[in-house]
């Protein structure tokens, strides 16, 4: 099933339960009651009860980026909607008992527990977009990191294929993949300035011919991989 036949599905279930709470209504009404009103009481709860119900149905936690956020604002839903529904029920079956005099107590407290209901909704709301919006700022902060290891990683690939005269780079690539591994995320402006350029300058190690060419000189790939060397110390120092 789709989301759109789903979305329908769910409609059509919400739409018989409002009919069906419409017929008992009808149904079990004695218009000889002395007291009606506990008797609309009984049902008007019945019916915001289940409007409360199917609120979290209809306007779940919304989570953009899969943070898991929204368990934890789903949860928070769960928990007011069980609150009111419950305190809703017990209020309306204690009134068609007759233990109130009126509606005063009762349609107070059931005020009381809905405003809490309404605060309890906007938190979990809150919950939910503060943990997207976290997790989507470490992801942000991860991906500069995580080229620099990719280019790394393919360079100390590529450099394993060099002969004997190049054991010094092949060391100080693998040696650079090995301290990128622990270098830690930083949205600091400085920081994403330093990886963006270490990132252009192994790209153009990789494109070095000591790479492609069988015997061309490593000079300019050395030259290059002290500066990004240098370039990461001047990180290392940014948390």
């Amino acid at each position: 099933m789709d989301k759109k036949a789903l979305s329908v599905f769910r409609g059509i279930i919400f739409f018989v339960g409002i009919v069906v709470i419409l017929v008992l209504f009808i149904s079990f009404r004695n218009e000889e009651n002395p007291e009606p009103w506990r008797y609309n009481y009984f049902w008007v709860s019945i019916a915001v009860s289940y409007l409360v119900v199917f609120f979290p149905v209809f306007f779940p936690p919304r989570d953009e980026n899969s943070s898991g956020g929204v368990f934890s604002g789903f949860a928070m839903y769960i928990i007011a909607c069980g609150a009111f529904v419950l305190v809703s029920i017990l209020l309306a079956i204690l009134v068609s008992l007759g233990l109130f005099k009126n509606l005063t107590v009762p349609l107070s407290i059931q005020l009381v527990i809905f405003f809490f209901f309404l605060i309890e909704v906007y938190l979990s709301v809150l919950t939910t977009s503060h943990i997207s919006d976290v997790a989507k700022s470490g992801a942000e902060k991860r991906t500069g990191i995580v080229e620099l290891r990719n280019l790394s990683g393919q360079l100390t690939s590529l450099a394993s294929a060099l002969g004997d005269e190049n054991a010094s780079l092949k060391n100080d690539l693998a040696k650079l993949s090995d301290d990128l591994r622990y270098l830690s995320p930083s949205s600091d402006t400085a920081a994403v300035e330093l990886e963006n350029k270490m990132f252009i300058l192994l790209k153009e190690i990789i494109a070095d011919p000591v790479f492609s060419t069988p015997g061309a000189s490593n000079s300019n790939a050395v030259k290059k991989l002290a500066e990004v060397t240098l370039l990461f110390r001047q990180r290392k120092t940014i948390y």
